[in-house]
């Protein structure tokens, strides 16, 4: 199996065929596909220990917050940053406006007015 195969078969929509052919689907800021172990944690929390995160003193709020920070914790690990720096963002569109003037230091292309 090559990587591209092993890491598609962590994607159950990416079995599907659509025209005969393998599913090929490219993130986009309105959804993604998740791996198959994501989509069973989100089920097993939902069934479980479903309420809200940091808002609680009850038990399932607990259970979500602590599975909360644990995920936190893993993007850190896995992006290797020295200090937890994931936050909640409104929106992905937002956030790169937000940051990409200083991204690309005054090399931004100009907006363009929609009528």
């Amino acid at each position: 199996m090559t990587a591209i195969e092993e890491i598609r078969s962590l994607f159950p929509a990416l079995d599907r065929k659509l025209y005969g052919k393998s599913l090929v689907y490219l993130d986009n800021a309105a959804t993604s596909q998740r791996p198959d172990t994501v989509i069973q944690l989100w089920d097993r929390l939902t069934k479980e220990s479903n309420a809200n995160i940091h808002r609680g003193i009850h038990r399932l709020a607990e259970e979500a917050t602590a599975e909360f920070e644990t995920t936190r914790d893993a993007v850190q690990d896995f992006v290797n940053a020295k200090y937890r720096v994931t936050g909640d963002i409104p929106s992905v569109t937002r956030t790169i406006n937000s940051i990409q003037p200083t991204t690309f230091k005054g090399k931004a292309l100009k907006k363009t007015a929609q009528t």
